[in-house]
């Protein structure tokens, strides 16, 4: 969330890039802070459990990071096994699945460009990217009333989300968002004076 909303502040030009640096300098101070008293003091162990669960954790329920990253590897090195039709069009929706499980159960890489790519190959990756692509060109070159740049947060804010959870069903919010981005943009026709004029909404 912390970056997503350097993302949107800088943008938007509602932040100078100074105040950014500024702010993420003191975010590594507290996190070195907190690294360097977990090290050296006594800390609850039900707190140092927790945080060891969270990034060494050897099963996928757990949730912890290096079980993402055993799905990321396994989501990889599936795809580039695969033959240059799947890679191409992808080994279709709801396919990972069944080749972490061996069986026809819901299973996701937790990565939504990994999981686009694996089940629907570089075309699927290259529209979801191409997406992406739109929003921030609209966010950075077209100008975005104030009370509507906040959609563009929320967009942002589910993408860096979908990157280490859920599946496409449930990062929807992506493209929910960016249907009400592109509805903010488009063009209505009036008519004024007998011709029909563009105005931006």
């Amino acid at each position: 969330m912390f970056l997503c909303f350097l993302m949107f502040a800088y943008l938007n030009r509602e932040v100078s890039f100074r105040a950014i640096m500024k702010l993420c300098l003191v975010v590594l101070a507290i996190y070195v802070s907190v690294i360097y008293v977990s090290k050296n003091f006594e800390v609850n162990p039900v707190i140092l459990d927790f945080i060891d669960a969270r990034f060494s954790g050897d099963n996928e329920s757990s949730g912890s990071f290096s079980s993402r990253t055993a799905l990321y590897h396994l989501a990889l090195e599936k795809y580039k096994a695969s033959n240059p039709f799947k890679m191409i069009f992808g080994s279709g929706s709801g396919s990972f699945g069944y080749v972490y499980t061996g069986n026809d159960e819901m299973m996701y890489p937790h990565n939504l460009f990994l999981e686009i790519l694996f089940e629907y190959g570089v075309v699927g990756l290259s529209m979801f990217l191409a997406m992406i692509l739109r929003v921030l060109y609209l966010n950075v070159f077209t100008f975005v009333e104030k009370p509507r740049r906040y959609l563009f947060l929320i967009f942002y804010f589910a993408l860096v989300v979908s990157q280490i959870s859920r599946d496409i069903t449930g990062n929807c919010l992506i493209f929910v968002f960016y249907i009400f981005i592109e509805d903010s943009q488009s063009f209505k026709f009036k008519l004024r004076k007998g011709k029909f004029q563009n105005e931006k909404i």
